[in-house]
């Protein structure tokens, strides 16, 4: 970790028990609500956008990406949660930050599958790291519809390598359904107890690494589809 995400969280400490009033408000209110929005609530549900917007500012920051960000970023409301989107302009890929009932979580979808049966160890190395940095999950989104599919999927479903299970619905995707254009999405989550100083130091380190991810398969990508121009 720089130095300098250390600075920034010296400056940022005082503003710690703040964060933790308005995420208490935020449970205490989304549990009081009958359906209707109250004007406390929106208010609420903004602060709160306002500190993930200010986690993903630091991400995006003290990453050394050669990139740029869509600030201000988006809001998505859920009724239990909410996430900040921020998008990467060179990739247009976007990297949301939340909180879904008692965890608050690092999320962003895989771009550009077809190209992970060209990735080098490094590629799976980012994900052995993430294992250290929270509760990391790969999260599966299509899945292969035929009957010779779903066998080798029972056969294989009890596995809790995160590894193993992408590429097991990669490779069937592949096979079966054509393709794994919609292979699904990595996700990291930490309990809302967790110290906003820990969230912060891991979430950049996560961040990083989700970026590593999804640029690797953007480069392969870029790479193949400027050798077929003309």
């Amino acid at each position: 970790m720089k130095k300098s995400i250390e600075k920034e969280l010296q400056s940022l400490s005082g503003q710690f028990p703040d964060w933790d009033n308005v995420m208490r408000r935020y449970h205490i209110q989304i549990h009081e609500n009958d359906g209707d929005i109250s004007d406390k609530h929106v208010q609420t549900s903004i602060e709160l956008h306002n500190i993930f917007e200010k986690i993903l500012m630091l991400c995006s920051t003290y990453g050394d990406f050669k990139d740029t960000w869509n600030f201000p970023a988006k809001i998505k409301v859920y009724p239990f949660g909410q996430e900040t989107i921020i998008e990467s302009q060179k990739m247009g890929i976007m990297f949301f930050f939340g909180l879904y009932h008692s965890d608050m979580l690092l999320h962003s979808y895989l771009q550009h599958p077809l190209y992970i049966k060209n990735m080098p160890d490094e590629f799976w190395s980012h994900f052995i790291e993430l294992q250290s940095l929270g509760d990391f999950h790969f999260l599966e989104n299509a899945v292969p519809s035929s009957v010779e599919a779903h066998k080798i999927m029972k056969e294989l479903k009890n596995t809790k390598s995160n590894i193993f299970q992408l590429i097991r619905n990669y490779v069937l995707l592949e096979i079966y359904q054509g393709g794994s254009i919609d292979l699904g999405s990595i996700e990291i989550k930490w309990p809302v107890t967790t110290p906003w100083e820990q969230i912060i130091k891991n979430g950049v380190k996560a961040f990083s690494r989700f970026y590593k991810i999804n640029y690797m398969l953007y480069r392969m990508n870029y790479l193949h589809i400027n050798r077929r121009k003309p």
